[in-house]
């Protein structure tokens, strides 16, 4: 995770926020909450690299409801396709309702 924040010139800082996480493109800076827990530093920095790699030239359009929603849905399955990977493909369906809080009508498609 950290090797590929340097390849793309992406300083990670952890500070003190109310929020888990943030990027700032102009900056190519992500800042992450320094009070989560090291899994949920690890979870937020997966999802702001998402929109570090993809989302960058983007962030005019995140005042439209739909494509922030659209770009925060393909963030959270970068998320988790990355978590997956790292488990060589295995993962506790229930484990990832109850963290993530689904229910029923939520999808990742």
């Amino acid at each position: 995770m950290e090797k590929k924040l340097n390849i793309i010139g992406v300083e990670l800082c952890l500070v003190d926020m109310e929020g888990p996480g943030y990027y700032l493109p102009e900056f190519k800076k992500m800042f992450i909450n320094q009070s989560l827990s090291d899994e949920e530093i690890r979870l937020t920095v997966l999802h702001e690299l998402k929109h570090a790699l993809d989302h960058e030239d983007f962030s005019e359009l995140y005042k439209s409801f739909v494509y922030r929603s659209k770009m925060e849905r393909e963030a959270n399955e970068y998320m988790l396709s990355e978590l997956i990977d790292a488990s060589d493909g295995y993962f506790d369906a229930v484990l990832v309702v109850q963290k993530f809080g689904l229910g029923l009508g939520n999808s990742f498609e």
